[in-house]
């Protein structure tokens, strides 16, 4: 599995289950077109203090 295809099992996994995220960091900034080497993807994940 390449790193692109790592990426958009996380992504459909926070999809399915309705967690909200953005991705931040080296690679978020590589997709804006500024170049940046990174090994890794950074979240941040939103969530609620009350549970249902």
């Amino acid at each position: 599995m390449n790193f692109s295809e790592s990426l958009a099992a996380v992504t459909s996994q926070f999809d399915e289950v309705g967690l909200r995220y953005a991705l931040i960091g080296g690679l978020a900034m590589a997709m804006r077109g500024v170049q940046r080497a990174t090994l890794d993807a950074d979240f941040i994940l939103y969530g609620s203090t009350q549970s249902n």
